[in-house]
């Protein structure tokens, strides 16, 4: 009786402890798929920041050296053409207003 009574006990032991062995494994997989979606979304999101950063950052260094270029070109047209009865004011516009958006664009950004 003794016996019997033993290996019952042995046999809920064991089963015990294997529903605590899956219950522990599935919580470590639990939580090792919450981590790894953290890091897979932080990652995604530091990309898509970096995207944006970069596509902002292009934008606005294009515009500040087409601004510049057409600036000093048409400062350099504009006093050739002076002593020469010309024009090349229309390019100094062009280059201010290149140079005024570009700086609104860095002015908007910082805030």
């Amino acid at each position: 009786m003794i016996k019997e009574a033993l290996s019952i006990a042995e046999g809920f032991k064991g089963r015990i402890i294997k529903q605590i062995q899956d219950e522990i494994r599935k919580e470590v997989e639990y939580n090792t798929k919450l981590f790894q979606d953290g890091i897979f979304k932080g990652v995604e999101k530091s990309i898509d920041y970096a995207k944006t950063e970069i596509t902002f950052f292009v934008v606005m260094l294009f515009t500040l050296l087409l601004g510049t270029l057409f600036l000093v070109y048409g400062a350099s047209v504009f006093l050739d053409k002076m002593f020469f009865n010309g024009g090349g004011v229309g390019f100094i516009v062009v280059g201010a207003f290149s140079l005024f958006i570009a700086v609104i664009l860095m002015i908007a950004r910082r805030k």
